[in-house]
């Protein structure tokens, strides 16, 4: 690793014209008492030189103000001092203030010896550059002797305020990683400099590089950031190590940082005007103009800072009424589901699939926040990390009042999705009749959940609330936790339910205790209920008919607890005949026996249950 930066290289800045001759040392000591001179730095204060850096352009002024006060101080260097030595341990970076500096490489096998003739010229650095970056982002040695030619200000930079910086922003290490790529790729180009005809007119601001690195590369030098700024490990790069490139590979694994996520009230200001940015590009907003966003903002909008690894929501969870809008960073999407739909919730073999990755602007808990759905998939933050907008019932809440177009709006956005949290296109019925239907009754949903009175109606619709079904009920069935989260967990169907929706459900229901060798059900005959295996074994068969017109039962399988039959029977429209017989195992069976009713009340409190119900039909098919 080297220490010299460029033009995007952290801590970077316009490099500035040359300066007039060399100041004498009274002058130099107090750089107040001195004129101004073109290019010059030092009547800036210390966080307006870090303003100045292209790479902190996306920090708000107290980020660079709170950098500036915990870790950064002015130094002299004097006209002929060595400042740094290459091959010397380092963890600073350096910004010019003032004056002119130049570094020099030494020719290959050659002593640091300043004096000796040894050293080659690199080029100069006038103000507004920068050196180091590698030194303070990952613990390299200097890659290069910096000494200045006339009496120079500089600015030093010390880690402890990037740490502060990343533990307040955790994403923020995703653009301190693409600088220290950058800054080493720069430093190559110093060395290639060096080795060449050693011109003295090579400005150092002014030379490009080319710090573009794989999704793998940046990944690994995101973890030795991570690991040089909290924990003082030098990961995947030992001390004096001059092969940048080797360091970067095949590291693997989060890095021991500490970090966790925090939350902070959205505070109106310059960052207020980055999250509208992200806002107006959202769908689901687009009936908001510029004044209703900000009194939603108001209302209810706190920012969260997310470090790798981070779960923000985890599938089937409802405790959370929030939507989520990526501001900076990314969130990996993951779905646990049944390999096989007729499976036990409690038992069977599940499997989780990746779905997609978030990045700034894509959204996430829409569902959830709007009609009350839990949470469909699990989002956790990548080892970028991640700065989410948060919005509460109480941000949206004068806008659902308020603004009429609001809520068709995003009814007819969420139509489009097959999974809000997913984000992903509808896999159902693409027909505009079907899509206007599913519309509808997340239109009614919505409005049902936040009292909303329906078009051409002033008093907003009454519907047996959950806990009404559960107090109404006081001998319902008793669905034990365990139970409760496997199937809100992974069961295709269930795992759309609330675990309130699911204990008023069970409470509409009926507990049956089959003995051994008893019906559960006979193939055949009409099916109206559904059953939740409790405890026990049952016994599933399929009723063939021989050439003989004998009859015979062929064993097909067993359900266990968790596991449910007949679904079809009470979410189909118009009658369903049984297509198996279920028989009690010894010692006995005890299931949960759910009508139409159950669930009838269940569509009334939130319509947009009848979709997912024609989805799980679907995927039933196949295996009738």
């Amino acid at each position: 690793a080297r220490c010299f930066t460029s033009r995007g290289a952290f801590f970077a800045a316009a490099a500035g014209a040359s300066l007039d001759a060399a100041v004498d040392d009274s002058s130099s000591a107090d750089p107040t008492t001195k004129r101004k001179r073109k290019g010059e730095l030092l009547h800036l204060e210390n966080a307006q030189v870090l303003g100045v850096a292209r790479p902190l352009r996306a920090l708000i002024a107290s980020e660079r103000a709170a950098i500036a006060a915990r870790s950064t101080r002015r130094v002299l260097a004097r006209a002929g001092e060595v400042f740094c030595q290459q091959g010397f341990p380092g963890a600073t970076a350096y910004v010019v203030l003032s004056g002119s500096l130049e570094s020099l490489v030494k020719k290959p096998g050659a002593q640091n010896d300043v004096d000796g003739g040894v050293l080659l010229r690199a080029g100069k650095l006038k103000p507004g550059a920068c050196f180091g970056e590698t030194c303070l982002l990952l613990g390299a040695r200097r890659a290069a002797t910096v000494r200045a030619t006339r009496d120079s200000w500089l600015l030093e930079v010390g880690k402890k305020g990037i740490e502060w910086a990343l533990t307040a922003r955790p994403c923020l290490v995703d653009d301190l990683a693409t600088c220290a790529a950058k800054a080493s790729a720069r430093e190559r180009v110093i060395g290639d400099e060096g080795a060449g005809d050693g011109s003295d007119d090579d400005d150092l601001g002014l030379i490009d590089d080319d710090g573009r690195t794989s999704s793998e590369e940046h990944r690994t030098i995101v973890n030795r950031v991570l690991d040089w700024v909290f924990t003082g490990e030098i990961r995947g790069l030992e001390a004096g190590s001059e092969n940048t490139e080797d360091a970067v590979m095949g590291t693997e694994g989060d890095s021991a940082t500490g970090l966790r996520p925090t939350r902070s009230r959205l505070a109106f200001g310059e960052a207020t005007k980055k999250v509208m940015g992200v806002l107006q590009a959202v769908d689901v907003f687009n009936a908001l103009d510029r004044t209703q966003m900000l009194v939603m903002l108001r209302e209810g909008a706190d920012l969260e800072t997310h470090p790798p690894g981070s779960r923000v929501c985890v599938q089937g969870d409802d405790t959370r009424d929030t939507m989520f809008v990526v501001m900076e960073g990314e969130m990996e999407v993951e779905e646990t589901f049944l390999a096989d739909p007729r499976a036990s919730a409690a038992s069977g073999k599940i499997e989780t699939k990746a779905i997609r990755t978030l990045q700034r602007g894509d959204v996430f808990g829409e569902s959830r926040l709007f009609t009350g759905a839990p949470c469909g998939c699990t989002v956790t933050a990548t080892y970028r990390g991640a700065t989410l907008i948060t919005l509460s019932p109480n941000a949206i809440g004068p806008i659902l009042r308020n603004v009429e177009s609001f809520v068709p709006t995003v009814a007819n956005t969420l139509a489009s999705r097959r999974d809000a949290d997913q984000n992903s296109p509808v896999e159902l019925d693409p027909a505009p009749d079907a899509t206007m239907d599913r519309a509808g009754r997340l239109d009614a949903s919505i409005r049902l959940r936040h009292g909303l009175p329906f078009p051409g109606e002033d008093i907003p619709r009454t519907v047996k609330s959950v806990n009404d079904t559960l107090q109404s009920n006081e001998k319902f069935p008793v669905m034990d936790d365990e139970l409760s989260r496997a199937l809100r967990a992974r069961h295709p169907f269930f795992r759309r339910f609330t675990a309130a929706e699911l204990a008023s459900v069970a409470a509409l229901g009926v507990v049956r205790t089959i003995g051994t060798g008893k019906h559960i059900c006979a193939q055949g005959e009409d099916g109206t209920t559904v059953f939740i295996v409790v405890s026990g074994v049952a016994m599933v068969f399929i009723e063939e008919r021989r050439r003989d017109d004998r009859v015979v039962k062929r064993k097909v399988g067993e359900l266990v607890p968790g596991q449910t039959s007949g679904e079809e029977c009470v979410l189909s429209d118009g009658e369903t005949r049984r297509a198996r017989t279920i028989i009690a195992s010894p010692p006995g069976v005890r299931v949960i026996e759910l009508g139409r009713a159950a669930f009838d009340a269940a569509f009334a409190r939130r319509p947009a249950l009848v979709d997912h119900a024609d989805e799980y039909l679907a995927s039933l098919e196949p295996s009738k």
